[in-house]
């Protein structure tokens, strides 16, 4: 094979090093997976202009360190056994939203580190079967349902969805809702409905890592609202509200990524009392609210919304299964109309089969 590999040889850097670095990035980014049979010293060593004694010099570090194994007579293969901190350094080296989300997956794909960076269940603890008997009970209904949809969603999860709400506390009727893909397209949805590039953003800090790329690639600016044990500083985002007016404030009231904290009774009432004064919209992400053990699930931000200020998302990413990626938004009758273009301009609609069967699974008290 032939190796992609840039030397400057007006670098400090030593060649055989240079090598070895841009190996072992290849190899952390999963360009060079396990097995990969690396060029020949001799081969290498014309392709690079260089001496054999470089490339076998970059080898044998390589060997060292784990990344690559020799066997002689068929070449040098790159290992399984790769250092995980040096691994880890690798992906450290760049830090840019992009970046980390590529390093993420990466890291989630390696056999050589445990990555903490998804919130992501224990595969085995999915009830993959039960949802597998809600597939095949549409056998019957399969032609129909592998047909265009309505952008809004299949009316029968939305049915099954105002029924969920309620136990959030939150009453709707299902031509209120539109379903997603994942919650993360809600966020992107609300995101180009409510602000124009060059907008500003209120976030909680920390918050939702994906949230900042999302802001990023639709050329927003995100200002952080600090926190303490009962949520947002309310004080610091009044003072951000008149001095920058932004767009729209979003949160995690429940069960917060990253932290886990949970927003204060007399905090949400602080916070909408405050949303009210100054007309400003609270964007709700509920994708944790579920997740209580010890006590009931707190009730949703939105639950308490008197005024039409708070819009809100959630999906079953992280209570039933992140693959069926379905997540749902409740549109206030202002955006209704932005959103269904916006929704139809990213995709059409989301896919309708895995919705009935998410409804089927829900109608069973699965």
């Amino acid at each position: 094979m032939s190796l992609k590999l840039q030397l400057d040889r007006n670098s400090n850097r030593p060649l055989y090093q240079q090598i070895v670095e841009q190996i072992k990035r290849q190899i952390s980014d999963g360009h060079l997976p396990e097995g990969t049979r690396l060029p020949p010293v001799r081969s290498l060593a014309v392709q690079l202009g260089v001496t054999r004694l470089t490339v076998h010099t970059a080898y044998s570090e390589l060997q060292a360190g784990g990344w690559v194994d020799g066997v002689v007579g068929k070449g040098t293969f790159v290992s399984r056994s790769a250092d995980p901190d040096d691994l880890i350094q690798q992906f450290g080296l760049r830090l840019d939203t992009q970046s980390m989300l590529e390093n993420m997956h990466s890291l989630q794909t390696s056999d050589m580190v445990r990555t903490l960076a998804y919130t992501d269940p224990d595969p085995n603890l999915f009830p993959a079967t039960d949802f597998w008997d809600s597939i095949a009970s549409l056998r019957p209904y399969a032609a129909q349902l592998m047909q265009y949809s309505s952008c809004q969603g299949e009316t029968t999860l939305r049915i099954e969805l105002t029924n969920l709400l309620r136990e959030r506390g939150i009453e709707t009727m299902p031509d209120e809702l539109i379903l997603t893909t994942g919650v993360t397209q809600a966020i992107s949805l609300v995101a180009r409905a409510l602000t124009a590039p060059g907008d500003k953003v209120l976030v909680t800090q920390p918050t939702y890592f994906l949230l900042l790329h999302i802001l990023k690639t639709e050329h927003l600016h995100p200002l952080s609202v600090p926190m303490d044990a009962e949520g947002p500083d309310l004080e610091a985002l009044e003072q951000r509200l008149i001095a920058e007016r932004p767009r729209f404030f979003y949160t995690i009231p429940n069960f917060s990524n990253p932290t886990g904290a949970v927003m204060s009774p007399q905090r949400r009432r602080d916070l909408l009392a405050l949303a009210q004064r100054y007309g400003l919209v609270i964007v709700e992400d509920d994708i944790y609210g579920h997740l209580a053990y010890d006590n009931p699930a707190p009730q949703a931000l939105k639950a308490l919304d008197e005024a039409g200020l708070v819009i809100y998302m959630s999906s079953f990413s992280k209570v039933l299964l992140p693959g069926i990626r379905v997540g749902y938004l409740m549109m206030p009758a202002p955006l209704r109309e932005r959103l269904w273009k916006l929704k139809l301009a990213s995709d059409i609609f989301s896919p309708t089969f895995i919705q009935r069967a998410l409804a089927d699974f829900l109608q069973r008290g699965r």
